[in-house]
């Protein structure tokens, strides 16, 4: 328990350093000002400044486009559940309906626990709804995280070439470049060593001892505990036709993904581009990969409002986009969660002591 309280605060400290880092430099009291006046014109609210400011517009959105944008998140849903299934056949044949129920239920669980410790629920569902073992679960999971990162780097890294430099946002930019840089030498260096582990599991054991174990012994042989888990559970999994569909479904989904930002940025009239929805999209992968707190509070809105810079001069509206789409993504995933636990066809209170007991796989290896 004590244990789980350190996690949290651990995981409020990092949020708390984010949310004080977007404060520090956006408009806050200029989006949210008590004398702001609110009116309409149609769908669109728009924001006024005070009157003793001339009433200029804060910022602005149009409505409807939270619609298309409801619906790019809930196919997003769809594609990562169905790209999960294919990873999931050859451990057991589920339906898609208790794969969508338990991706609902780990979705939210990701965005609601701290330092991403919702990822094990998955893995836990798996294990307790369809008896596949835990480490095998987890092993889609890793899998899913590793090629996710390395495509978000990848797309990162070639938005790059494209985006728009000028001595205004050079600081921006070089956050983006050395962002896609560390995403991809870190992905790519889990891939390989993932690569070298499969293949040469005592090389990969031995690199985690000549390395984890000069810090401590007893982190290493965790480590390679976790790696045996890991390998049993990858040793049974797709075949070269689902990893094929996996890659398809991976790369249709953050097409979509980044697309969908783009489609929201247009109901706030912002002047951003396509390669624009793109470069946010990855960085917030990025940057939510780090764990962080409960609902992913600051690093979310950082990792949107320091590329979105280098796109758009109108800061309230920016910061008025980040946190309208972290809103959005908050509640489709909480939602879509909530309704499998509130209609009794997922418990709850079995992820919680799943956390709470430190339960990540089975037979006590972790």
């Amino acid at each position: 328990m004590k244990k789980n309280w350190i996690k949290l605060l651990i995981s409020l400290i990092i949020g708390g350093l984010f949310i004080w880092l977007v404060i520090k430099d956006a408009p806050v009291e200029e989006v949210f000002s008590a004398n702001n006046q609110y009116t309409w014109e149609n769908t669109t609210l728009i924001v006024l400044g005070p009157p003793d400011s001339g009433s200029h517009i804060v910022w602005q959105f149009d409505l409807l486009y939270i619609i298309p944008y409801f619906l790019v998140l809930t196919i997003i849903h769809l594609i990562r559940t169905l790209r999960w299934r294919d990873l999931l056949k050859p451990l057991g044949e589920i339906d898609f309906w208790r794969v969508n129920n338990i991706s609902s239920v780990g979705f939210m669980a990701i965005m609601l626990f701290p330092l991403r410790l919702g990822e094990f629920v998955r893995p836990y569902l798996v294990k307790t709804q369809c008896n596949i073992r835990m480490s095998a679960g987890l092993s889609t999971i890793v899998v899913e995280r590793v090629f996710d990162g390395l495509v978000t780097a990848l797309l990162l890294f070639f938005c790059l070439f494209f985006i728009p430099y000028n001595n205004r946002t050079a600081e921006n930019y070089a956050f983006i470049w050395a962002g896609s840089l560390i995403a991809l030498g870190f992905f790519l260096g889990s891939l390989v060593f993932l690569l070298i582990s499969y293949w040469k599991r005592e090389l990969g054991k031995k690199i985690v001892r000549t390395t984890f174990g000069r810090i401590s012994q007893k982190l290493s042989d965790r480590l390679e505990g976790i790696m045996d888990a890991f390998f049993n559970g990858l040793a049974s999994l797709p075949s070269k036709k689902i990893i094929f569909s996996f890659l398809v479904y991976t790369l249709v989904y953050w097409a979509i993904n980044g697309y969908g930002l783009y489609i929201l940025a247009k109901g706030f009239n912002m002047p951003l581009s396509l390669i624009g929805g793109y470069t946010i999209m990855s960085c917030i992968v990025v940057g939510i990969m780090i764990p962080g707190p409960p609902g992913q509070a600051g690093t979310f809105e950082y990792f949107v409002l320091a590329p979105l810079a280098v796109f758009s001069t109108m800061e309230a509206t920016n910061l008025a986009f980040a946190l309208i789409c972290h809103g959005m993504q908050f509640f489709q995933q909480v939602a879509f969660g909530a309704y499998f636990i509130l209609t009794g066809k997922a418990s709850f209170s079995g992820i919680i002591k799943s956390q709470l007991s430190g339960e990540v796989l089975e037979d006590g290896k972790v």
